[in-house]
C-alpha cells in the first residue's frame, strides 16, 4: 500500500489530468528519481494498492470530471487547494480569482469540506505585498471559504537559489522587492502577521497550521502542520496507516512517506516564486516532450 501525492512537483490536476487518468487506466506509473534519472520504479495504482491519493492544486477544474470515475474504480483522495490572491505578475497564469474561489466551493459541496484543504501559501512579503495585504486578503478569503473546508495551511516563503535568481530578475524589471520576514529585524512584522492570520483563521472556523516551518511559530496560535497528514488520512479513511515520517523531504518536513507522481520543470503557471520550475525554457523543453500516454510525465513512451 502506497500514499501517493498528486503532485509535489508540478500541478498534475490543472494541466496533465488527461495524462493521470490513463495511469489510472494502465494501472501503473514510473516514478523517476528527479536527481538519478537511472533510478526508475513501477509504482502500482490500482485501487488496492493506493491507500490515499493527495492532490495539490491551484485549479482542479480540469480533474474535477473525472472524480466519479476514481469512486466507480474506489479510490480514495482528498485536496490541497492553494488559493491566494495575489498581483497578476507573481502567478501570471492562474485562474482569475473569482473562478477559483467558485471552484474551491464547488469541490468541496462535491466532496465535503474535509476533503478540500486551503493552502494559502507561500506568503509573499515585499513592498506591494505587505502584511496588511495579506491579513486583508486572507480574511476576506477565509470568509468566503467559511464551512467549505476546515483547515488553512500556510507557510513563509521559503527563497531557494533558483528563486532568488528569478525574484532578483523581477526585481531589476519592476522594482519588486521580497523580504525575509524571518529576519530578525522584522521580528514584530512577523508576530503582526501570524498572530493576525491565526485571530482570522478562528473567527472563520478554521484550523490553522504551517508547512515545515523553520521557526517556532506556536507561540502565535499556528500549529506546525503537514501536508501528508496522518490524522487527516486516518479520519478519511478510518484507519491508521503504518507509515512514517518522509525522511527524504526537508528536515522540518512532518508528512508521512509517499511516492510522488509528478516531474520537475512541468508546471505551466510559471509563479515566479516557484521552487519546482527552473525557468519559463526549462518548462518549454519538458513540456514539448510530454505525451498523455507516457508512463512518466514528460518523457515519450518507451
Amino acid at each position: 500500500m502506497v500514499i501517493v501525492t498528486v503532485s509535489r512537483r508540478t500541478d498534475i490536476p490543472a494541466f496533465y489530468s488527461e495524462w493521470f487518468m490513463r495511469r489510472i487506466e494502465e494501472g501503473y506509473f514510473v516514478n523517476v528519481n528527479p536527481f538519478n534519472a537511472g533510478q526508475r520504479r513501477r509504482i502500482p495504482l490500482d485501487p488496492e494498492q493506493v491507500d490515499i491519493f493527495l492532490f495539490i492544486t491551484k485549479n482542479p477544474g480540469p480533474l474535477m470530471p473525472y472524480l466519479r470515475e476514481l469512486d466507480r474504480r474506489g479510490y480514495r483522495y482528498y485536496f490541497h487547494y492553494t488559493l491566494n490572491d495575489y498581483p497578476a505578475f507573481l502567478e501570471p497564469r492562474v485562474p482569475i480569482l473569482r473562478q477559483r474561489t467558485e471552484t474551491f466551493r464547488r469541490l468541496s459541496e462535491e466532496l465535503g469540506p474535509r476533503r478540500v484543504v486551503w493552502r494559502y501559501d507561500p506568503i509573499v512579503i515585499s513592498q506591494e505585498t505587505t502584511i496588511d495585504y495579506h491579513l486583508e486578503r486572507f480574511s476576506r478569503l477565509a470568509e468566503e471559504l467559511k464551512g467549505y473546508t476546515d483547515q488553512a495551511i500556510i507557510s513563509l516563503l521559503q527563497i531557494y537559489p533558483k528563486v532568488q535568481k528569478r525574484l532578483q530578475r523581477l526585481e531589476a524589471v519592476s522594482g519588486f522587492r521580497v523580504i525575509d520576514i524571518r529576519d530578525e529585524r522584522y521580528r514584530d512584522d512577523l508576530e503582526r502577521l501570524l498572530s493576525g492570520l491565526a485571530g482570522i483563521a478562528r473567527e472563520n472556523g478554521l484550523e490553522i497550521t504551517s508547512c515545515a516551518e523553520v521557526l517556532n511559530i506556536e507561540r502565535y496560535g499556528i500549529k506546525p502542520g503537514s501536508c501528508v497528514d496522518g490524522e487527516r488520512i486516518a479520519a478519511l479513511l478510518g484507519r491508521r496507516l503504518p507509515v512514517g515520517r518522509d525522511r527524504s523531504q526537508r528536515p522540518h518536513c512532518r508528512c508521512l512517506q509517499a511516492v510522488d507522481m509528478g516531474t520537475y520543470d512541468m508546471c505551466r503557471f510559471h509563479c515566479y516564486y516557484c521552487y519546482a520550475n527552473r525557468s519559463e525554457r526549462a518548462v518549454d523543453r519538458k513540456t514539448a516532450r510530454y505525451r498523455p500516454e507516457a508512463p512518466t510525465l514528460g518523457e515519450q513512451k518507451v
